[in-house]
């Protein structure tokens, strides 16, 4: 059987790097956009039209499509965490261990035995002779 657990997870974290990049990328796409459409902006969207004094040219739509952007960043980074602080009351309680210190020897014995074992062999892995 074909497994399509690694193809998923890979095409999930291509999602997530496309997302943060076009994320980081929004203002850039904001002027791109304007100046692609910069004389449809300045003849319709434009607020200073009506005087050519200015020559904003639909800098106005492009100063708040970037205020917008900026706020919209900034009303979602850090919401305010408010801690709260719940005293709890505990009331003393005996325990009773399972076992005393007069049996606490037949749990941890003093002396641990020795299981370990080494025979030395010459035989074995010499290095070639010269």
């Amino acid at each position: 059987m074909v497994s399509f657990a690694p193809v998923v997870k890979q095409l999930r974290c291509i999602i997530l790097l496309l997302l943060l990049a076009i994320q980081a990328c929004y203002p850039v796409a904001i002027y791109s956009l304007f100046y692609a459409n910069r004389s449809y902006i300045a003849a319709e969207l434009c607020e200073n039209k009506d005087q050519p004094i200015l020559e904003c040219k639909g800098k106005c739509f492009l100063k708040k499509k970037l205020s917008k952007a900026r706020e919209a960043e900034g009303s979602k980074e850090a919401p305010s965490k408010t801690i709260e602080i719940v005293e709890y009351i505990a009331a003393p309680v005996a325990l009773e261990l399972p076992f005393s210190a007069d049996n606490a020897t037949h749990f941890y014995p003093e002396e641990k035995p020795n299981h370990y074992a080494f025979q030395h062999s010459a035989s074995c892995l010499r290095p070639p002779a010269a």
